[in-house]
Formats: structure tokens, C-alpha cells, sequence
């Protein structure tokens, strides 16, 4: 990979994440203003979840007849589509509604799903093994770079432009994003299969029961993924309620991604053998804080308190985020990497689906704060125990 050519396409990718994100900020809003109900949010947020769910499995099948690369410029493509289309609907058709909302955001976290699982996978066979720590600081910089300034631009473009505007604006980002990933899916190595569906499926999660280390680390990203995907939705349609700003809530959830984006620039890489024993350090860390989030907001706490701990738990996220890919692709041989990224991705968004609804009920059962408490401590206890065994699994399988 040329580095100019891979900078360009960071600097495209970033600005991508950035609408993306604005997008995802203005459905709170949106909602908000159709008076909608924490129900009404747990229904669109476990939407989206069961449209992460059913990208991936479709990515799975599309594997084993096209290159990562050509799944990945493809399903660029149609999100330009579907985005242009969502905002011309609006001006045709009308202002959806709550299930309108909800099956939108089905179909835009099922595309997008699919092509964050085939881009992944795309870069995951083409990095050299010397440069997988800095290349995955890289992309967790442009990755974490939507989070910072996509909620303040979320609010701004969605008083200004509304949703149909933020839809076209993200459209755009796509297109500038996809004109620059096929110069990098040209080096892509296939090895096409002719497996249907269900063999497809069923490979893959073989391949991954069989994996020590991929079969443990399934479990962990669970609890990441239903406090960060499941409840991070409502914390913006909690914090309105009180009668802040839709710039102030933007200000806010921006915490969280200035958290992200700090925690990419300040990443060191280290020697490939030591990344478990930092690994269950930062996740532990991360669990606790996103639990304290979890306690602070359900019960009310001052929303600038929820601001300070969005950006402590952003900043250990991206550590763990380029942590676990960086071991996954150590440990991982190049031609198996599509299992590696599908499998586990399937089995943990098989969860997704219930999170909404989850801490939908959680939100309206009123606890008292020692009942939250006592399941914030449940689950950083959990999470440290299984960062605990990951590390050691993934120390006696790397070879240095």
C-alpha cells in the first residue's frame, strides 16, 4: 500500500464518519421532536441493531462469491443511493414517522454493516504484519474523528437543514469515500469459494468455535456492544428531556468522541507479545466507566457529569478497539480473515437486537441507584475475568 494513496483515503474515510455520525445524532432528534417515547427510541435503536445483524450474515454469504474489496465499493454505492432517496422521499412523500424511522434506520445500519465488515476485512489481508498497530491507530483516528465533531454538526445541520439535508450530505461523503477505496481493493488477494449460504455460515462459525482465541473474545465485545450501541442512543433523548439545547446535547455527546480521538492520537504501539497484558487493563477500565455512565444517567445525574464520562469511556474504547483487531489480525492467517471479521460479528449482533428493548425496560423500571450500582459492579467484574482469559489465550497462541 502506497502511503500518499492510503492518507488520501483516510482523509475521505474521516470525513465520511463524520456525516455518518451527524446523521445518527439528528434520529435522536428527530424523534424527540415527534414526541416519541423511551418505547418508541428502543424500537428504532433495536431497528438498527437487528439490521447490524442482518449485514452481517448477508456479508457472510457475499464473501464466498465476490472479493471484500467489490462487496465494499458496492455497498458504498447503494448508501448514496438510499440516502438521496431517503431525502427526496421526505420532500415528496412527507416527514416519516416512527416506523418509518425505524426501517430506515434498519436499512442504513444494514448496508453499513456490510461495508464496515467488507472494508475490514479488505485492509485486515493487505497490512503487513509490522504495520498493523500503526495502520489500526490510523483507521481509529479517522474512525473516531466522526464521534468529535458529528453530534455539534449533527445539532447545527439538523436546525438548518433538516433530516433530508443531513441525508444528503452524508450520501455525498459516501461517494468521495468509495472513489478512494477501489485504488486500495485492487491489491486484494480472493480466494473465492462456491459455498451457499448455509455451509457459508456454518464455516464460519466452526472456524471460530475452533479458534481459541476468537472463540473467547466473542463474549466480551457482547457487553461493549449492548452498553455502547444499545444505550448510547437514549443518552441524548434522556439529557433533552431536561430542557437542554439541542447544541448543548451535541457539545455533550461530542465528549465521547473527543475521548475516541484522543485516545487514537496518544496510542503508542508496543511489542506485538505485550498487547493482552495493556488490553485487560484498558477494557477493564472501560467497562467501569461506561458502567458509572450507565449509573450516572439513569439516575439523573448533572448531564455535564455524563459529558466528563463520555469522554473518559470514548478514550479507552478506541485503546480497545485498536487492542483487540490488532491481536485478531496477529493471530489470524490472511486467508481466513473473512471468518475471523463475519463469525464473530454475527454471534455478537445476534444479541444487538434485544438492547434497545433492553434498556428501554431498564430506563421506564425507575431502579433505585443501589440496584444500578450492583449492575455496574456485575459487569466490570465479568469484563475483567474475560479480558483476563483472553490475554492469556491469545499469549500461548501468538508466536513472536
Amino acid at each position: 500500500m502506497k502511503k500518499q494513496g492510503m492518507n488520501t483515503y483516510l482523509f475521505f474515510r474521516t470525513i465520511s464518519c463524520i456525516f455518518d455520525e451527524a446523521w445518527s445524532f439528528a434520529i435522536p432528534l428527530y424523534m424527540f421532536k415527534l414526541s416519541a417515547t423511551t418505547g418508541d427510541m428502543g424500537l428504532v435503536v433495536s431497528a438498527a441493531a437487528a439490521g447490524s445483524l442482518a449485514g452481517f450474515l448477508f456479508f457472510i454469504l457475499l464473501s464466498h462469491k465476490f472479493s471484500a474489496g467489490a462487496i465494499a465499493l458496492t455497498s458504498d454505492l447503494i448508501q448514496v443511493v438510499v440516502m438521496f432517496g431517503i431525502a427526496s422521499t421526505f420532500y415528496t412523500v412527507g416527514p416519516p414517522g416512527i416506523i418509518q424511522i425505524a426501517t430506515i434506520d434498519f436499512l442504513v445500519t444494514f448496508l453499513g454493516t456490510i461495508w464496515f465488515a467488507s472494508s475490514d476485512t479488505l485492509f485486515s489481508k493487505i497490512i503487513l504484519t509490522k504495520d498493523v498497530q500503526p495502520t489500526n491507530k490510523a483507521f481509529s483516528f479517522a474512525v473516531n474523528t466522526g464521534p468529535v465533531f458529528g453530534p455539534m454538526m449533527g445539532s447545527f445541520l439538523f436546525i438548518l437543514i433538516g433530516l433530508p439535508g443531513v441525508a444528503i450530505l452524508n450520501g455525498l461523503s459516501f461517494l468521495g469515500q468509495m472513489v478512494f477505496l477501489q485504488k486500495h481493493a485492487v491489491h486484494e488477494k480472493q480466494e473465492l469459494r462456491s459455498n451457499g449460504f448455509i455451509s457459508s455460515l456454518a464455516g464460519g462459525l466452526k472456524f471460530v468455535a475452533l479458534n481459541p482465541f476468537l472463540r473467547t473474545t466473542m463474549t466480551l465485545p457482547i457487553i461493549v456492544r449492548l452498553i455502547l450501541i444499545g444505550f448510547m442512543p437514549f443518552i441524548p433523548f434522556l439529557i433533552k428531556n431536561k430542557g437542554i439545547t439541542d447544541h448543548t446535547v451535541g457539545l455533550i455527546m461530542a465528549l465521547f468522541g473527543m475521548g475516541t480521538l484522543l485516545g487514537s492520537i496518544t496510542y503508542r504501539a508496543m511489542v506485538n507479545s505485550n498487547l493482552a497484558k495493556v488490553f485487560v487493563k484498558d477494557t477493564t477500565i472501560l467497562i467501569s466507566v461506561t458502567s458509572a455512565l450507565i449509573i450516572v444517567t439513569l439516575n439523573g445525574y448533572n448531564p455535564w457529569l455524563i459529558g466528563i464520562l463520555n469522554f473518559i469511556a470514548g478514550y479507552f474504547l478506541s485503546r480497545y478497539q485498536i487492542e483487540i483487531r490488532s491481536m485478531r489480525q496477529l493471530i489470524t492467517p490472511k486467508h481466513q480473515m473473512a471468518y475471523a471479521v463475519s463469525a464473530p460479528g454475527f454471534i455478537i449482533r445476534l444479541f444487538s437486537p434485544a438492547s434497545g428493548f433492553f434498556f428501554s425496560a431498564l430506563i421506564n423500571a425507575s431502579l433505585r441507584l443501589e440496584q444500578t450500582v450492583i449492575i455496574g459492579i456485575l459487569l466490570t467484574i465479568i469484563s475483567f475475568l474475560l479480558a483476563q482469559l483472553v490475554s492469556v489465550i491469545f499469549s500461548k497462541n501468538y508466536e513472536n
